[in-house]
């Protein structure tokens, strides 16, 4: 009996001894279960992760697709006027030029000179035409003075553009002259009105039916006009200016144009016209009137 109990307690021994050398432990139902979902939950983490990683690059994608066709689409609203402006006036600029004499280089007058657009050589042929005839006036036989030697200066240093669109290119200088010996300068103004489409120069009487009729209206605008326009040029009330007048004739309107130096400077505007009138000396020469179309027709 002795030795069965012997026999047990090594056994048991030697079991404990087998175990322990072996580090194996064995495992309670709650410890297993923790172990479980600690590993439920870490691929639970992973997924969700990844998921979201997922969810986010593909917001991404989906934004940058989104919103790339905005920024296309408007740029091609803000580009397409541009491309589609026609060449007529978006390509046309003006280069200002002066021309000298070619006998008293002190003469000199300034003019725009087109760049780009359409027919720009024959208009700039016409605009150079009309400053050539400009600086050969002054030396028109007409100002000889016998037995004395003389010299006539031109200095015209500015010019308006009155008109330029896609049938007319109106131009209005302003400048004086100097005769050697005379007691003043004199002020001056010179038009030339520009059919873009005929492509030569055009008179005022090719524009409107020039008749007395005609006259009439226009002498009644210049009348009612030029003491207004005077008084603010001179900053004056209009009775200071009251006792001056410009008179129109038929002449005057059925030769402008019609050879440099005669009839009265006109130019086009966009509503009408304007016509330069003399005035006397001690208020400037000329001065420059605006009229409307629906006076005129």
């Amino acid at each position: 009996m002795k030795l069965f109990r012997c026999m047990a307690v090594c056994s048991a021994l030697a079991l404990s001894l087998c175990l322990t050398a072996c580090g194996s432990k064995p495992q309670t139902p709650a410890e297993s279960a923790t172990e479980t979902t600690a590993a439920q939950t870490t691929q639970a983490a992973t997924e969700t992760e990844t998921t979201t990683d997922t969810q986010a690059s593909t917001e991404a994608e989906t934004a940058a697709e989104t919103e790339a066709p905005t920024e296309t689409e408007t740029t091609a609203e803000t580009e397409a006027p541009t491309e589609t402006t026609t060449e007529s006036q978006s390509s046309v600029g003006y280069k200002e030029m002066t021309a000298y004499d070619s006998q008293n280089p002190d003469s000199y007058v300034r003019y725009p000179m087109q760049e780009g657009g359409k027919d720009a050589d024959a208009v700039n042929a016409l605009i150079k035409a009309r400053v050539d005839e400009m600086l050969a006036s002054i030396h028109d036989e007409d100002l000889d003075v016998p037995d004395m030697e003389w010299t006539c200066n031109l200095y015209v240093g500015n010019y308006e553009i009155t008109r330029d669109d896609d049938k007319y290119l109106s131009i209005l200088w302003t400048g004086d002259w100097y005769v050697s010996y005379a007691a003043h300068p004199n002020n001056f103004a010179q038009s030339i009105i520009i059919d873009k489409e005929s492509l030569k120069e055009v008179k005022f009487s090719d524009l409107y039916t020039v008749d007395e009729a005609l006259v009439q209206k226009v002498q009644a605008q210049v009348d009612a006009k030029l003491h207004g326009a005077l008084a603010e040029k001179f900053d004056v009330s209009t009775d200071e200016v009251s006792e001056i007048t410009s008179s129109v004739s038929l002449d005057d309107l059925l030769q402008s144009g019609t050879e440099f130096g005669w009839g009265r400077p006109v130019c086009l505007t966009e509503n009408g016209i304007i016509l330069s009138v003399s005035v006397p000396h001690y208020i400037g020469d000329h001065c420059e009137i605006e009229i409307a179309n629906d006076v005129l027709s």
